[in-house]
């Protein structure tokens, strides 16, 4: 595992721990394992799904008084005795390099809000103890946020030292440098960036920023200079989609289910040398045709379209190293018009420890932009052809395909280079240039 370093905002360093690919897969393969139950981390909105920094803002809207504190060093400081047998006996052996949890790893978020859980626990159960009218508490990653209907200096000084004692107690450090009160009175209360005055708002600084990139972009486009606004378009859209302060949206069971197919593509990718899947919202969606035939957009069998067979096998097939169209299954997973048919086998077989059923035959099909759609060329162990009497040709036909062969219709979607090209059986690439952006891209139109 490798080690680096950057410079931190307040001086000194900050030592980044960069693992290898492989420990990387392994380290999220942990992360599956690794629960954090929400009502244990309620207070906590930082690396949980459905919470961000306008959740952890949200609270303290509209309250007299905020005590902002700061922990240090907050991965770093994470022991595996401070998780109190929440994580897999496994995450102890590969989470903890060099006795701690490091910033870099993609177990760290996870561990470290479990570790800081019971800190939270501690502080809750105090700040009720101590009878304070209207009290909030919120931490967002090593941000603990505390406000209450009290303005009291007295008050504040009060809640700091007894939080200061159980940060402690937890195995945690205050950085005493960055404590703040923040007083509704004395002008504009900040948490993580946000103003928490009667509502949650962008601060003026934001907006300053968002009309300097404004500015910025239309001087670049003035002067023709497409490399220059694109960055500045990149800035402007960054922040205007932070200065809208949305509340995080929890996946739904069909994201979730594409979220572990991509990442089960990536494992693919990683394992054969192949570039990695993007996202890419097919248009020929899954389907079901009826007699173990089906169509498919998952991109680990986009990827294994010549490998997840009964036996045979193209030049396609990204196990065969020799194979040189192999990395060519990057493009047909990324353009958005390609999708792909088979006829399951009845088998499972892996790769690279992903799991899907065997073909016994496959074809690509095509969403065309005059709206109709195509089959190409299918593949077995008899070879490949355009074989309209081929099983599942006469099965695609059936639900409105056509054979792609005298076409002549563009398939929707282009593909951005650099990617590698597949073989293409029955379409012939061109080279365009997109109108927005100005990069090259291809797309493809059957023959």
């Amino acid at each position: 595992m490798h080690r680096f370093a950057i410079k931190k905002h307040s001086g000194g360093e900050r030592i980044i721990y960069a693992p290898s690919p492989e420990e990387k897969r392994e380290l999220r393969e942990i992360l599956q394992g690794i629960a954090q139950p929400p009502a244990f981390l309620r207070s906590a909105h930082g690396f949980m799904a459905g919470r961000n920094i306008v959740t952890n803002a949200q609270p303290h809207a509209g309250k007299p008084m905020t005590i902002s504190l700061d922990l240090i060093d907050f991965f770093d400081t994470v022991r595996p005795a401070m998780l109190n047998g929440r994580i897999p006996g496994i995450a102890h052996e590969k989470c903890f390099p060099d006795g701690a949890a490091r910033q870099g790893l993609p177990t760290s978020p996870a561990i470290a809000n479990l570790a800081a859980g019971t800190m939270d626990e501690a502080i809750r159960k105090r700040l009720a103890k101590l009878q304070i009218s209207g009290w909030v508490y919120t931490r967002y990653a090593d941000d603990l946020s505390i406000s209450c209907d009290s303005d009291n200096q007295e008050l504040a000084e009060k809640i700091i030292s007894e939080i200061k004692i159980i940060v402690s107690r937890c195995g945690f450090k205050l950085n005493v440098k960055k404590t703040r009160i923040q007083r509704a009175k004395g002008g504009r209360r900040e948490i993580c960036g946000l103003t928490v005055d009667e509502a949650v708002r962008v601060p003026r600084r934001i907006l300053r920023k968002i009309r300097a990139a404004r500015h910025e972009y239309g001087i670049a486009i003035h002067a023709g200079d497409m490399k220059k606004a694109a960055r500045h378009e990149r800035s402007l859209c960054g922040l205007l989609e932070f200065s809208q302060l949305k509340e995080p949206r929890l996946k739904t069971e069909t994201e979730k289910k594409e979220s572990v197919r991509l990442a089960e593509a990536k494992k693919i990718a990683a394992e054969y040398n192949l570039k990695s899947p993007l996202p890419c919202e097919k248009i020929l969606q899954d389907e079901k045709l009826g007699d173990n035939m089906y169509i498919t957009c998952d991109p680990s069998m986009m990827y294994g379209m010549s490998a997840y067979t009964s036996g045979w096998t193209s030049c396609m097939s990204i196990t065969r190293s020799e194979h040189s169209y192999r990395k060519g299954v990057t493009f047909w997973q990324r353009l958005k018009g390609v999708s792909l048919a088979y006829i399951a086998s009845g088998h499972i077989m892996k790769i690279a420890g992903v799991e899907r059923t065997r073909m016994s035959a496959r074809c690509l099909v095509f969403a065309l932009r005059d709206g109709r759609k195509a089959y190409g060329d299918i593949y077995s162990e008899r070879g490949h052809s355009l074989d309209t009497s081929h099983p599942l040709a006469k099965k695609l036909e059936t639900v409105g395909f056509i054979p792609a062969h005298g076409c002549g219709e563009l398939v929707e979607g282009n593909v951005v280079q650099p990617c590698p090209l597949p073989f293409f059986d029955n379409a012939n690439v061109e080279t365009i240039t997109l109108a927005e952006s100005k990069r090259k891209a291809y797309r493809i139109r059957l023959r």
